[in-house]
């Protein structure tokens, strides 16, 4: 699949009717984005999406993946074989895609809940200094105790919320 000639086509059959690239998407339950990034030929529709994006233009399957309109059973076989390898191929390539995005926001997650743990830890428990002061026979050790900084504290348990929210939210968007 050539996605520069898919792209024009997309294009072109969304303005022959009359559609504005919002409402393509959201006839396909995709973002505007990626109605632009597959008419910019930067990226190819997700396979799940190629017959839902064929039913909304009007045309066939087998059009969209060409980027050309096509005469009734003038498609060869090795054409079709061609455009079968380039399916299974963006189907593989979509699944290693989805496994990275998993992979990766549930690591957000963990590590999100992981540093809140950290910065609530370090807010709770005493910390202690040694300081050398210098006294009339020599230096004498001194503990002084207290608190870390609160500030920090409830900085890092933030941006441990903030990372886990940000990996639980795309985890839940990828399920949809």
């Amino acid at each position: 699949m050539d996605a520069k000639k898919v792209g024009e086509f997309i294009s072109a059959l969304r303005k022959e009717k009359n559609m504005t690239q919002a409402e393509l998407a959201k006839k396909l339950q995709v973002t505007d984005k990626a109605v632009s990034r597959w008419e910019r030929g930067v990226g190819l529709p997700d396979i799940n999406t190629i017959e839902p994006l064929a039913d909304a233009l009007g045309v066939s399957i087998v059009e969209i993946m060409k980027g050309e309109r096509v005469a009734e059973g003038s498609v060869s076989r090795k054409e079709a074989d061609g455009m079968l390898s380039d399916t299974f191929y963006l189907s593989r390539k979509e699944k290693g895609r989805t496994l990275k995005k998993v992979v990766l926001a549930s690591l957000l997650a963990a590590g999100g809940i992981f540093l809140a743990g950290v910065g609530l830890y370090l807010y709770w428990r005493e910390s202690f200094v040694i300081s050398l002061v210098g006294g009339a026979d020599g230096p004498t050790s001194v503990f002084i105790a207290g608190k870390i900084n609160t500030g920090f504290c409830w900085f890092i348990v933030g941006l441990g919320i903030l990372a886990a929210a940000a990996g639980i939210v795309t985890l839940i968007k990828m399920k949809k």
